[in-house]
């Protein structure tokens, strides 16, 4: 099967390679929390907007059904 492209083939590609750039600057060992940290401080250096731990509230026909918690929400600026 063949490379599928979509619109966010660059921006997936970006963010990988700052996932990369963390973990090789810290090394393995560390708790989540500290590399979700890290990635924060990464990804506002390359001028990213994000938001770190959202509580999103679902909602289907004005009933609330359910909470999805995100752990990053980016933008690329």
């Amino acid at each position: 099967m063949g490379k599928i492209d979509t619109p966010y083939d660059d921006l997936t590609h970006k963010i990988i390679g700052l996932a990369m750039e963390v973990h090789n600057e810290l090394g393995p060992g560390f708790n989540e929390e500290t590399y979700h940290r890290a990635m924060m401080i990464v990804l506002m250096r390359h001028r990213f907007l994000s938001s770190m731990n959202l509580l999103l509230r679902l909602y289907l026909e004005d009933k609330k059904w359910g909470n999805v918690n995100w752990i990053l929400l980016l933008h690329e600026k």
